[in-house]
């Protein structure tokens, strides 16, 4: 059905392995098995076939296994659900320090409100960079919100309590030290680039690049977010 396409079915008692009664070989001509949804949707719905089967009483002593390139549907899902985990934690315990260190709700819409916004524009340009997400950038967002959340933190905690200094004085006064900050992450996330695996240099572009827009979002939107929510 839909895309793919039956190479060979062999018939009962035809396969040229031992207790195999009938083998069918597929292929996606279309879709690039990885972490995209084809291995995980071709396993899906063989699993379900099956079940469905079985509950009908036809064959239900018969095993049923997922072999080749389709068999790293398992995986698939343990890493979907690993990264899914790991970034709850990452803004779960970011937040936590926030609250901790700063005390008060305000504080927490000044550093988070830029850093959602960074991550959406990351998520963006991930789409446009990268052809899809691998094991490695596809936790990009639990690493990224640990790293990029600096910014914010520090503008923040650097203008006086009284708010005596004005926001693009703020700005001026820190935004070498800030620069040079995001300017050695980036770098060191950069440097991936040049590795010969394909998914060490796509998460250090990534990086890279969503720790650049972390920085950018924290100098337009922690001012704005500051007026807009006045003490």
């Amino acid at each position: 059905q839909g895309p793919f396409r039956v190479l060979a079915l062999a018939d009962p008692g035809e396969t040229a392995l031992p207790g195999i009664a009938a083998a069918v070989a597929a292929q996606n001509p279309l879709t690039k098995v990885g972490l995209n949804s084809s291995a995980r949707e071709v396993a899906e719905r063989i699993r379900d076939r099956v079940a469905t089967l079985k509950a009908e009483g036809v064959a239900p002593d018969a095993r049923v296994q997922i072999v080749a390139a389709y068999n790293v549907a398992k995986d698939i899902d343990t890493i979907l659900r690993d990264a899914k985990r790991a970034t709850i934690l990452s803004v779960l315990l970011v937040t936590c320090v926030l609250v901790f260190g700063f005390r008060t709700v305000r504080a927490l819409a000044l550093v988070l409100v830029p850093m959602g916004i960074a991550t959406c524009v990351t998520l963006a340009c991930a789409a446009l960079l990268l052809p899809q997400l691998n094991a490695l950038t596809i936790f990009l967002f639990a690493v990224l919100f640990g790293m990029g959340v600096d910014f914010s933190g520090h503008l923040f905690a650097l203008r006086p309590g009284d708010h005596a200094a004005r926001w693009p004085d703020v700005i001026e006064r820190h935004l070498r030290p800030l620069t040079a900050s995001m300017l050695t992450t980036t770098s060191s996330l950069a440097i991936l680039g040049i590795a010969d695996f394909k998914a060490f240099r796509e998460f250090g572009a990534i990086s890279a690049v969503g720790v650049f827009v972390c920085f950018v979002c924290a100098v337009l939107f922690v001012p704005v977010v500051d007026t807009l929510w006045p003490t």
